[in-house]
């Protein structure tokens, strides 16, 4: 089947080819008290109940969440500076 995850750094790729620009990626050194050294998705057990399989890729994901923030641009520069 298609692949459907995306790492980080895949995404930031994405994102750099769609944007047409590099994001701006802020890190630290140190880890905050609350970070996870490793996260992953799991839909195993969801997919297993319900027998339910993701319709949409990763990058039509991406698409979809970067047309909503282009929609929503006013609302978030308010939120967010």
């Amino acid at each position: 089947g298609a692949k459907n995850t995306m790492s980080l750094i895949e995404a930031t790729n994405y994102l750099e080819k769609k944007l047409g620009s590099t994001p701006s990626i802020k890190t630290e050194q140190t880890p905050r008290r609350a970070d996870q050294c490793v996260y992953v998705s799991d839909i195993g057990k969801v997919s297993k109940t319900f027998n339910w399989q993701p319709k949409t890729s990763p990058e039509a994901a991406m698409d979809n969440n970067l047309k909503w923030v282009m929609e929503n641009r006013q609302m978030l520069d308010k939120v967010y500076k």
